[in-house]
């Protein structure tokens, strides 16, 4: 059966979250963080930079989160939006409420994150599993 990711307890959260603080520390530029609704819980995104090129959407490993972009978000924010979203089901601020049945899932949830920002045409950048997220989405 599908499992929804979350804490163990909430000793073991209040940890984790203290520790993203401190790293949110990494993070060089500007940045707005907000909390997105999917059909899969409330996905936490952070959205760098401004200008007019096509924005960049990044997904992060299996055991980071979307602040292991902090040594290129940099460059990559110079000319448009980067949006650096924490993975729903894995650690990090995201907070899921259904379960991923399928690849398919992680397309549809992807989707329904950008319908959110109001983009339809972005670039998608993965790492590890993050990059096998983003051919789930470029296949869909």
């Amino acid at each position: 059966m599908p499992k929804i990711g979350r804490f163990k307890n909430e000793a073991s959260k209040q940890a984790y979250e203290s520790i993203y603080r401190e790293l949110e520390g990494t993070w060089p530029v500007p940045s707005t963080q907000l909390d997105v609704p999917t059909s899969f819980g409330t996905t936490h995104v952070r959205r760098s930079g401004t200008g007019t090129e096509t924005p960049i959407v990044l997904l992060h490993a299996v055991g980071a989160n979307c602040l292991q972009w902090h040594i290129v978000i940099e460059d990559l924010c110079r000319d448009r939006v980067v949006y650096a979203l924490d993975t729903i089901g894995t650690a990090g601020r995201s907070v899921q409420t259904a379960p991923l049945t399928g690849e398919s899932d992680f397309a549809t949830w992807v989707g329904e994150v950008l319908n959110e920002l109001g983009v339809d045409r972005v670039h998608l950048v993965g790492y590890s599993h993050g990059a096998w997220h983003a051919v789930l989405v470029s296949c869909a």
